[in-house]
């Protein structure tokens, strides 16, 4: 891993974005559900990362976090 970045969005930590061999590109590790779909993506930038979290995060509906989290267990 040649660096990482903290991606936050609103004051929360949501993931890292770690640069890649390229030194260009950069993959997203996600660490909050809102964004777990973006999690492993490559975007081109770390400014392209933080936009797609924050898009990501905000269009998350708390209930679909919390249905995710709190499944029964069958």
């Amino acid at each position: 891993m040649f660096k990482s970045d903290v991606v936050e969005v609103d004051g929360v930590f949501v993931g890292t974005a770690i640069l890649q061999p390229n030194r260009i590109d950069r993959a997203f590790f996600a660490t909050d559900d809102r964004v777990r779909p973006m999690h492993g993506k490559i975007l081109p930038s770390l400014a392209a990362v933080r936009w797609h979290a924050a898009r990501q995060f905000h269009s998350a509906s708390p209930r679909s976090v919390a249905d995710q989290i709190c499944r029964p267990v069958s």
